[in-house]
């Protein structure tokens, strides 16, 4: 009997009707990948062209300045040395709020730029 191991949440484009839906992945003991749109039905997953996983990864490796941060947000993490967009991600939200200078509006600022690119603090990367 196949058994969900991990499963995931996440905001994607869906190119066949152009909309911007929610949808669920589950990673299963088998090691077969599925997704489901939300209220929708799962679907198998059959190959995963590595060339996608690549661009995917990209985005960590980017420096936070390309964020749309304010001044003050992007200055707070520059002093903190938190320099790329991995280092930032893999920070807790207790991390963040405890460097200096940052307030809790800076706080939210940074967390809904980062939910804009589908990503969050605490992440395991």
């Amino acid at each position: 009997m196949r058994k969900i191991v991990q499963i995931s949440a996440g905001i994607l484009h869906d190119s066949t009707d152009d909309m911007i839906k929610s949808c669920v992945h589950a990673l299963c003991n088998d090691g077969t990948l599925w997704f489901r749109w939300c209220g929708g039905t799962w679907h198998k997953i059959e190959d995963i062209p590595q060339d996608v996983l690549e661009e995917e990864d990209k985005i960590f490796d980017k420096c936070v300045s390309q964020l749309d941060l304010s001044t003050r947000s992007a200055n707070c993490l520059r002093a903190n040395h938190i320099y790329t967009i991995r280092q930032l991600v893999r920070l807790k939200e207790n991390d963040v709020l405890r460097m200096d200078n940052l307030g809790k509006t800076s706080f939210e600022e940074i967390k809904k730029e980062l939910a804009c690119y589908g990503l969050h603090l605490g992440m395991k990367i």
